[in-house]
């Protein structure tokens, strides 16, 4: 069994301690000058030979004390112990918006693909975050689960497109419906939802944000709309929508102040075992375990101080 010092430098402080022992056992030889010129049998009555031992013992004493006190701070460890690393993360579910009017070009070069360097952006600056995206058209489909490396979702959002969707249409209230089926199945909490859209709200939209409000969800919104008097209406309901989900609106800003808006207003984090760190080995440490071992001596201390 090999001995580990979590705190060795405070093995240092033995250097002391061996000045002290030295002095304890210099001082115990040291010759009394009265034994050159009393009698002996007179020297006993002279000298107080029992208190000399008591201190002796006393001095001894408060060494084993230091000794043993300095062995517990330097950590002595003799097995090591395996723990799980863990990592705080947010959990964000992407909704993203594929209806026809996602290609208007009034976004250069169009809203779908400024939406696309808005979710890489987020991606970038979301390292610690998990991610899940929801696609919705006339009806909702999901491109990925929440994943632990959001990373994973730049080479799905590439790929998709209005065309891809089976039925055409804008129904926000079936992306959001969806998104909150899929992190309750992931048993997540303080988790938050970005609805990414250009489109109005839809009547079963109210409800959905509020279910997702109700269980605990955050909705947040990215509108890909120029603020202008034509999309005034759209913007005004999307404000509308995350207000009910309890969440904020962003308006799309050709810089990174919307993504820096949105970062801002996640709702809180949560811890998860990090998957791709294997589990950390850590000195138990036996340093407590010898505190113990002071009790006697502090007793034997005080007995001498009161005698």
């Amino acid at each position: 069994m090999m001995i580990h010092f979590i705190r060795p430098f405070w093995l240092l402080a033995l250097i002391p301690a061996l000045f002290y022992f030295t002095w304890i056992i210099c001082s115990s030889r040291q010759k009394n000058p009265w034994q050159k010129i009393c009698d002996p049998h007179l020297l006993a009555k002279l000298l107080q030979e029992n208190k000399m031992k008591s201190q002796r013992f006393f001095y001894s004493i408060l060494l084993f004390f230091f000794i043993i006190a300095i062995f517990a701070l330097s950590g002595p460890s003799w097995q090591k112990t395996q723990l799980p690393v863990y990592r705080d993360i947010n959990s964000t579910m992407l909704v993203l918006d594929l209806s026809p009017a996602m290609l208007t070009n009034d976004l250069t070069p169009e809203r779908l693909s400024r939406a696309k360097f808005k979710i890489r952006d987020l991606i970038t600056n979301s390292q610690n975050t998990q991610m899940g995206l929801v696609a919705f058209s006339g009806e909702a489909f999901v491109a990925s689960p929440l994943a632990q490396d959001a990373n994973t979702l730049k080479g799905i959002v590439d790929e998709l497109h209005p065309q891809i969707m089976p039925l055409s249409g804008s129904d926000i209230g079936q992306g959001l419906t969806e998104a909150l089926t899929l992190l309750k199945q992931s048993d997540v909490q303080n988790s938050s939802v970005l609805l990414i859209t250009c489109s109005e709200p839809t009547t079963n939209s109210w409800t959905a944000a509020k279910a997702l409000r109700e269980a605990g969800y955050q909705l947040n919104i990215l509108a890909m709309l120029p603020s202008n008097s034509e999309t005034k209406a759209v913007i005004s309901a999307l404000k509308e929508l995350a207000k009910i989900g309890g969440g904020s609106f962003n308006l799309f800003t050709p810089d990174a102040t919307d993504i820096e808006n949105i970062l801002q207003s996640y709702s809180g984090n949560q811890t998860v075992k990090d998957q791709n760190v294997e589990d950390a080995k850590f000195w138990r440490d036996a340093g407590p375990w010898f505190c113990l071992l002071l009790i006697p001596l502090v007793m034997l201390i005080l007995r001498e101080k009161t005698v």
